[in-house]
């Protein structure tokens, strides 16, 4: 007599349902790792501002002179635009660093809508602004940033809760 040997395996149903189940778990995980990814990306940006801001202080002391930080799409002059195209830290007669533009979809706004802050040799005396960076396009995130500059020059960042970007 043949003895019966079983084949061990996975039948089509068990397949289809663990898949199916895959599925499902990388659906949920997903919107929450991608507010995760936001979260560091938001935090980059408001930490590279906040670098210059910084720089841009102990420039004014160490050369006892105005040093400004301003909005610049092309790393070299000053310009109009929003603070997302990049930025500059100059003197009067040269550019000490230059920041490349914010990830795309990125928003940078300063209050009052200011596109230069001048920081002064005694280290007091700045203007003082406050900075919100959010995501815009294509969907807009529930996270910002808000990078505060005070009288003194001194530049902070704290997390603020999500709403509108504008």
């Amino acid at each position: 007599m043949h003895a019966r040997t079983r084949v061990n395996g996975f039948t089509m149903i068990e397949m289809m349902v663990t898949v199916s189940i895959a599925a499902i778990l990388f659906a949920v995980t997903v919107p929450s790792f991608k507010d995760a990814s936001l979260g560091s990306q938001l935090r980059s940006s408001a930490d590279q501002l906040m670098a210059s801001a910084n720089l841009a202080r102990s420039e004014a002391i160490k050369r006892n002179a105005p040093i400004t930080l301003c909005v610049s799409s092309d790393g070299e002059t000053c310009g109009t635009d929003g603070w997302q195209q990049g930025w500059v830290v100059r003197s009067a007669t040269d550019v000490i660093q230059s920041q490349a533009k914010a990830p795309s979809g990125f928003l940078i706004s300063a209050s009052g809508g200011a596109t230069s802050l001048s920081f002064q040799p005694t280290g007091v005396g700045s203007t003082v602004a406050e900075f919100t960076i959010c995501r815009a396009t294509p969907n807009p995130g529930n996270q910002k940033r808000l990078v505060k500059i005070d009288a003194v020059g001194r530049a902070s960042v704290e997390k603020a809760a999500g709403g509108a970007c504008s």
